[in-house]
């Protein structure tokens, strides 16, 4: 028999200071956006692996609703897009419930890359306030198998216009590294790589937008490079043809800082530990395997 206590204490807390509880994750904060983790079983319901139209759950759900005022768990969720055939990808989970996603590097063509699309709303929010708040946006993935070393981009986030997208972008993070960086100083916040976008292994990521550079689309709406992916997908897929990574996805992660109050840094700092305690020794992915050898698709 489970034991516990229950205490229900009198009075009204009225420090604004204080941090909310929100019972998916306690290190979602009130400018947590979106937060995707397959090893919570908040995030992600069932044991196989999405199929095009499955909803992956956005566990920071409830701080979104308050920051945009509209929505529940269904539509500030991401939905899967699954394109791909046997011969050209694979997806499975890990044992510790990473989303392993296998791309061919001879049979993928064009479109078939695997994606999770940013949800309307919340894609709509990140427009209207990206020349007056900062935004942070991070994932944590383990390389299994490298993107073409000599050309394509290899994708794994984009915001992006439609037209002259690579341009025209909110935020993108690719094998050559994340946008918007140094040289476009009006939009950028601050990134960060543990280590080439490239290599094997581990990698956590990160990168800060203060403003959209280039052009911003006029209308949230029509924008159709709003994902995370996996393979050849949206305005880049055409390059990216046989050419992509194959990789476990961990956690994805977006925060409006201006709403949270915390600077690049703070937050850097704090998504790093958790990157770290994660895959350090007992930790959650700690000691992860790989049940597919991404060599057995070729």
């Amino acid at each position: 028999m489970a034991l516990g206590q229950y205490l229900k204490l009198g009075g009204v807390v009225t420090d604004p200071s204080l941090p909310f509880f929100y019972p998916e994750d306690s290190r979602i904060n009130k400018g947590s956006l979106l937060l995707v983790n397959f090893a919570n079983s908040l995030g992600y319901e069932g044991s196989n692996p999405p199929i095009t139209g499955t909803l992956v759950y956005n566990l920071a759900w409830r701080a979104a609703k308050a920051m945009i005022g509209t929505g529940d768990r269904t539509s500030l969720s991401l939905v899967a897009n699954v394109p791909f055939g046997a011969a050209e990808g694979k997806l499975e989970f890990t044992p510790k419930k990473g989303l392993h996603v296998i791309t061919s590097q001879v049979n993928m063509g064009q479109g078939k890359g695997f994606s999770m699309l940013i949800p309307p709303a919340i894609m709509a929010y990140l427009h209207q306030y990206s020349d007056t708040h900062q935004y942070y946006f991070r994932i944590s993935e383990r390389l299994t198998r490298q993107p073409d070393l000599n050309s394509g981009d290899d994708n794994r986030l984009v915001i992006a216009s439609n037209s002259g997208a690579s341009g025209n972008y909110l935020a993108r993070m690719a094998k050559g590294g994340s946008l918007p960086n140094a040289s476009t100083a009006n939009s950028f916040g601050g990134s960060f790589s543990s280590q080439s976008a490239t290599a094997l292994g581990n990698l956590f990521r990160n990168v800060a937008t203060k403003a959209w550079t280039g052009t911003k689309q006029a209308n949230p709406a029509d924008i159709t490079n709003r994902f995370i992916s996996v393979g050849p997908v949206g305005a880049y897929q055409s390059i990216d043809v046989n050419k992509s990574s194959s990789t476990v996805l961990y956690e994805i992660y977006i925060e409006d800082l201006t709403v949270s109050g915390r600077t690049y840094a703070q937050a850097h700092a704090a998504e790093l530990a958790i990157h770290n305690a994660d895959f350090g020794a007992g930790g959650r992915f700690s000691g992860d395997t790989i049940p597919t050898d991404p060599s057995t698709l070729p």
